[in-house]
């Protein structure tokens, strides 16, 4: 799997990049949304994971540019970033092959993702944050917390 991991903090880029390398992963990184582009004439990737605010081109315009580029419009997109609150998440364009994740989310969730979003949509199942129910213990497990509906 060819992944282009886009951030803007080369400490982050390092840690990621190593954690998805250690996956057998092939990680090909960029330190704004420019530079993303770029790499994405260049090769072809099953997958993009990118920050949310940089310099240049931020995550957000890096995305929308994908969709006119040719070949790129279809990549499934993952955005990260240390802010979750919601003037950072109202301007995404989250669809079925695009998801927002925290920094903070763990490596194995992150792992879970990227093998989900993947994969063709025909062959997904559950997605990794819904519930599941455990047939040995016959209870609900949940994956990530849930925020209660206002009623």
């Amino acid at each position: 799997m060819n992944i282009l991991l886009v951030d803007d903090e080369p400490h982050y880029l390092m840690l990621l990049g190593d954690f998805l390398r250690n996956q057998g992963w092939t990680v090909l990184t960029a330190e704004n949304g420019e530079e993303a582009l770029d790499k994405l004439r260049e090769h072809k990737y099953d997958i993009v994971i990118s920050d949310i605010y940089m310099p240049i081109l931020n995550g957000i315009g890096l995305q929308k540019s994908m969709k006119q580029l040719p070949g790129s419009g279809q990549i499934p997109f993952i955005f990260v970033s240390a802010y979750a609150d919601s003037s950072t998440r109202a301007p995404l364009d989250l669809s079925d092959n695009v998801k927002y994740l925290s920094k903070s989310v763990s490596p194995a969730k992150l792992k879970e993702w990227i093998q989900y979003l993947t994969k063709p949509s025909q062959e997904r199942g559950k997605h990794p944050g819904e519930e599941s129910i455990s047939r040995t213990e016959k209870r609900t497990l949940s994956r990530e917390p849930r925020i209660p509906r206002r009623r």
